[in-house]
């Protein structure tokens, strides 16, 4: 994982890549933005909410990773 990058780790989801079009924000993180439209998915049970989980951890360590070096 150390040659992805935090503002990156979205790309690594072809799923959220596909419905990213649909957020409000360009390059939205998926995590903290308004009008979400892959949290409105997770939500609504149409998207894994354990692979979602999985990715806002993944996010956060790569956010603190890059703090530390």
């Amino acid at each position: 994982m150390f040659d992805v990058k935090a503002d990156e780790l979205d790309l690594y989801y072809a799923e959220y890549v596909a419905l990213s079009a649909k957020c409000k924000y360009h390059r939205c993180t998926h995590v903290t933005e308004p009008e979400c439209e892959v949290k409105r998915r997770v939500n609504e049970g149409a998207l894994s909410k354990d692979r979602y989980d999985r990715y806002v951890k993944l996010l956060t360590e790569l956010k603190n990773a890059k703090k530390t070096y």
